[in-house]
C-alpha cells in the first residue's frame, strides 16, 4: 500500500481499501442522521466510540492478535460472521434490556462507531488509492 506519512501507515491497515469498505461508509453517513435526529447521546461516549474504531482498525489490526483476529474472522466464512455479529447484537440488547445497562452509554458509544467509519474510509482511500476490488482476498 503506498502511503504518503507514517502516521497514516501507523492508523491505516496494511492492505488496500475495498468497495466494501466504501458501502460501509455510505451506510454509516446514511445510518447516523436517522439515528441523531431520535436523541442525542452524551459527547463523551460517541467520543470513545470513535477512538475505539480507529484504534481497532489501525494500530489494534497491525499486532499479532489483530491479524490471528481477523484470520479467524475471515476463516469462518459469511454464515459465521452473520452468526457473531447477531450474537453481539443479542448481548448489547441484552445489557440494555436486561442488566438495564444506560441506553445514553450504549447509544452513544454505536454512534461514536459509525462516526468514525466514513472519515477512516475516506483517509484510507486518499492515502492507499482506489479500490480495486470488493474484499480484501
Amino acid at each position: 500500500m503506498p502511503s504518503s506519512t507514517r502516521l497514516a501507515e501507523y492508523l491505516l491497515p496494511d492492505r488496500d481499501p475495498t468497495w466494501t469498505d466504501v458501502a460501509m461508509a455510505v451506510l454509516a453517513v446514511v445510518w447516523l442522521p436517522v439515528q441523531l435526529l431520535q436523541t442525542t447521546p452524551p459527547l463523551l461516549w460517541i467520543a470513545v466510540g470513535f477512538a475505539s474504531v480507529w484504534v481497532a482498525l489501525g494500530p489494534l489490526a497491525r499486532t499479532d492478535a489483530g491479524a490471528r483476529l481477523d484470520g479467524w474472522f475471515t476463516r469462518i466464512g459469511v454464515a459465521g460472521r452473520v452468526v457473531v455479529i447477531a450474537a453481539v447484537g443479542v448481548a448489547i440488547w441484552t445489557a440494555v434490556t436486561v442488566v438495564e445497562a444506560s441506553r445514553g452509554l450504549v447509544f452513544g458509544v454505536s454512534v461514536g462507531v459509525f462516526a468514525a467509519i466514513p472519515p477512516f474510509v475516506c483517509l484510507h482511500v486518499l492515502v492507499a488509492g482506489r479500490p480495486q476490488r470488493w474484499r480484501t482476498e
